[in-house]
C-alpha cells in the first residue's frame, strides 16, 4: 500500500533516493525548499517549521497555512528532535562499546557481520543496528586509537621517569618490524614501524631511537634498553654522544640466557640433556606409546604430565624441560616394560630409562645447576624496576656455582660467568646497587671503591652539580648528615627504594633525583619481546590481510586497554604452556656477536 505524502511536500522537491548510515540503515529523504533552495531532512514537521519561521521567500498565503499551528505541536516537534538526538547518542555509545570490546579481546572485525552476531544483538534490542566491519576498521578504530593514545600520554606525563625499550620481529608476511615500548614501570606500547628496505644497522637503529626520544621528550627518559646485538651496541654509542644523561643498557635477562647457552653447550651437560630430548620426542611422535605413558602417569603419579621441549633462544627452557621429565620419573621407568614401547623405543634410550640411578642422578644435578639461572631470568624479565638487583643476583649465582661438587665443571662455569660479567658490565649496575638503601653497597669488591662510584656517577649529572653530588654521596656513604638517623635504615623503611629517596628530595636534591632515576630502570627489554605475543595474536594466519598500519593501531589498543583496565599482562614470566609455541611468535634473537641485517 502506497503511503500518502504530507501536503507540505507540495512546497519541497523530494530526493530520488534515501541515504543510508554506516550500518546500512535507510534514513529520510532530503527535501529542497521551492522558495529558498534550503536543503534539509525530509521530515514534515521540520519542513512546516521552516516555512513558518525560517524561509524568507515563502509567499504569505503559504506561510499562513502553518502560522497558527498549535504551539504544543511545535513543542512536541522539539521533544521528538531531542529524542532522536538521544537515540543517536545512545547508538554512538553502544557502537563505541562494541568496538572497544572487539579491539580489547582481539576478535576479528568481520565477526560483526556474522548473521548470528547480528541476530543476538537484535534479540537484545530489535531497533539496534550494529556498525559495519568497515566502520570498525576505520572511523571507530581511529576514534578508539586516539582515546587510548591520549590516556597513554597522560600516564607518561604523570610518571617521574620512564624507560624506553625496543626489539625486532618478523611478522607472518616476513616483514621486519621494530617496536618501541615505554616502562612507567608498567609497559606501554608506544609505536611500531616497518623498516622495509632499510638494513638494521647501528646508524639506522640510532636514527629511529632519536625520533622516538624527541617524540616523548628527553627530560623523563632514564634509560634505553635493547638486546645485546652489535648493531644495538653501536646505536648506543651513537646516541650516548647526543644524550649523555640517558643510560644505555643491554638486556641483562638476555645476557643470562646467553650464559646458560654456553653452559648447556658443555659436553658433560649436553651428553645428559640430549637423550632426555630424544626420549621426549619419541613419545611425542608415537601416539600409542604416549597413551601408555599417560596411563602410567595417572597410575603412578596421579595426573598426566606434559613434557616441554626446550625452545630455541630461550635457553632457560632447558631447566623446565628437565623438571617435567623428572616429574614423570616413575611412569617413565615403568613404561619401558609395556610391549608397545619395548618393541619401538631405540635400545639406547631404553637403557637410559631403566638405569636404576645413574641417568636420573645426572639429570637431577643438571636441573639443580640450571635452577638459579632460570630464577634470575624470571626476576630480570619482570616489569618491575630492578636494575639495583643485578649485581646482587649475579654475585649470588656465582656463590651457588661454587657449591658444586664437580670441581672441573665448577671452574669452567665460573670462568664463563667472569667472561659474561665483562660483556654485560655497565657502571650503572654497581651504582644502582650502591644507591639501593637495602644494600648500601655491602659486599662490593675492592674493584668498585667509593672513588670509582663517585667519578662514574658524576658523568650522569650536569658538571656544575658534580661538587654537590659528591658531597651528598659522602653523607650517604657514611650515613651522616640527613642520613644519620637509624630509623631510616630499618628494613621496613627501605622496602621501596624510590619512596625512600623521594623522602630526601630537600636534603639531597641532586643525589635523590639521580637515585630515583636509577631505581626506575628495569633489568631487561622483556616488555618489548612480550609485545610480539600481542602482535602474533592480532595479526595471525587467519587475519593475514590486516595492513601493518591497522595492526599497529589494534596492538596499541589491545595492549594499552588491558593495562588501563588493570588486567594482568604477560609481564612476569613465560609460563610452561607457552614454551612450545614461542618459536612461532618470537623473532629469531641475534647473538651479541652477530649483527643480522634484515
Amino acid at each position: 500500500m502506497t503511503r500518502t505524502l504530507d501536503p507540505v511536500w507540495d512546497y519541497f522537491k523530494k530526493s530520488t533516493e534515501r541515504k543510508t548510515d554506516q550500518a546500512g540503515t535507510k534514513q529520510h529523504y532530503t527535501a529542497t525548499c521551492n522558495f529558498c533552495d534550503t536543503i534539509m531532512t525530509g521530515q514534515p514537521k521540520r519542513m512546516k517549521i521552516h516555512l513558518n519561521k525560517n524561509c524568507l521567500n515563502v509567499p504569505l498565503e503559504v506561510k499562513n497555512q502553518y502560522k497558527n499551528k498549535d504551539k504544543e505541536q511545535e513543542s512536541s516537534d522539539v521533544d521528538n528532535d531531542n529524542t532522536e538526538d538521544n537515540v543517536s547518542n545512545e547508538k554512538e555509545e553502544i557502537d563505541t562499546a562494541i568496538a572497544r570490546a572487539f579491539y580489547a579481546s582481539g576478535i576479528p572485525l568481520a565477526t560483526i557481520e556474522n548473521p548470528f552476531i547480528i541476530q543476538a544483538l537484535h534479540k537484545i534490542n530489535p531497533e539496534y543496528h550494529p556498525p559495519s566491519r568497515k566502520s570498525l576498521s576505520t572511523t571507530l578504530l581511529e576514534k578508539e586509537y586516539k582515546q587510548v593514545s591520549a590516556d597513554m600520554k597522560k600516564q607518561i606525563k604523570n610518571s617521574n621517569y620512564i624507560c624506553l625499550t625496543s626489539d625486532g620481529w618478523t611478522n607472518i608476511h616476513q616483514q621486519p618490524i621494530i617496536n618501541f615500548m615505554i616502562t612507567t614501570p608498567q609497559p606501554i606500547f608506544w609505536k611500531a614501524l616497518e623498516s622495509k628496505e632499510n638494513s638494521h644497522t647501528g646508524e639506522y637503529i640510532a636514527e629511529q631511537f632519536d625520533i622516538v626520544i624527541k617524540e616523548i621528550g628527553i627530560s623523563k627518559i632514564a634509560a634505553v634498553i635493547t638486546d645485546n646485538a652489535s648493531n644495538m651496541k653501536k646505536a648506543h654509542s651513537i646516541l650516548q654522544k647526543d644524550y649523555p644523561n640517558i643510560i644505555f643498557l643491554g638486556c641483562f635477562a638476555h645476557n643470562i640466557n646467553l650464559l646458560i647457552k654456553s653452559v648447556i653447550e658443555l659436553t658433560l651437560i649436553k651428553e645428559i640433556i640430549t637423550p632426555v630430548q630424544e626420549i621426549i620426542k619419541f613419545f611425542k611422535r608415537h601416539h600409542i606409546e604416549n597413551a601408555c605413558l599417560e596411563r602410567l602417569q595417572i597410575e603412578k603419579i596421579g595426573k598426566t604430565i606434559k613434557f616441554n621441549l626446550p625452545v630455541i633462544t630461550r635457553w632457560g627452557s632447558h631447566h623446565i624441560c628437565l623438571q617435567s621429565f623428572l616429574a614423570s620419573k616413575k611412569a617413565l621407568q615403568n613404561v619401558v616394560f609395556e610391549e608397545c614401547v619395548r618393541k619401538s623405543i631405540p635400545s639406547s634410550l631404553n637403557s637410559k630409562l631403566i638405569d636404576t640411578e645413574g641417568f636420573w642422578v645426572d639429570i637431577e644435578e643438571i636441573c639443580q645447576l640450571l635452577e638459579p639461572f632460570t630464577k634470575i631470568i624470571r626476576e630480570f624479565e619482570s616489569n618491575q624496576p630492578n636494575l639495583s638487583l643485578v649485581y646482587n643476583r649475579f654475585t649470588k649465582l656465582k656463590n651457588e656455582i661454587k657449591q658444586l661438587t664437580n670441581t672441573s665443571l665448577k671452574d669452567i662455569i665460573l670462568d664463563k660467568c667472569t667472561l659474561r660479567w665483562e660483556k654485560m658490565y655497565h657502571p650503572a649496575i654497581v651504582i644502582a646497587y650502591y644507591l639501593d638503601p637495602r644494600y648500601h653497597g655491602q659486599n662490593l669488591t675492592d674493584e668498585y671503591p667509593f672513588s670509582m662510584i663517585a667519578e662514574e656517577t658524576s658523568k650522569f649529572v650536569n658538571q656544575d652539580l658534580s661538587g654537590q653530588l659528591v658531597k651528598e654521596l659522602l653523607w650517604y656513604n657514611n650515613k651522616t648528615g640527613p642520613f644519620n638517623s637509624s630509623i631510616f635504615w630499618k628494613l621496613e623503611a627501605m622496602n621501596d627504594p624510590i619512596d625512600w629517596w623521594n623522602g630526601f628530595q630537600k636534603e639531597v636534591p641532586v643525589l635523590s633525583k639521580f637515585a630515583v632515576k636509577l631505581m626506575s630502570i628495569p633489568a631487561s627489554n622483556a616488555a618489548s619481546e612480550r609485545n610480539w605475543s600481542n602482535f602474533g595474536f592480532i595479526q595471525n594466519i587467519k587475519r593475514n590481510r590486516l595492513t601493518n598500519e591497522r595492526t599497529f593501531k589494534l596492538v596499541s589498543i589491545y595492549s594499552n586497554l588491558r593495562l588501563a583496565n588493570g588486567q594482568k599482562l604477560n609481564d612476569d614470566n613465560i609460563n610452561e604452556e607457552e614454551l612450545e609455541n614461542l618459536d612461532e611468535i618470537i623473532v629469531i634473537e641475534e647473538s651479541e656477536e652477530s649483527n643480522i641485517e634484515h
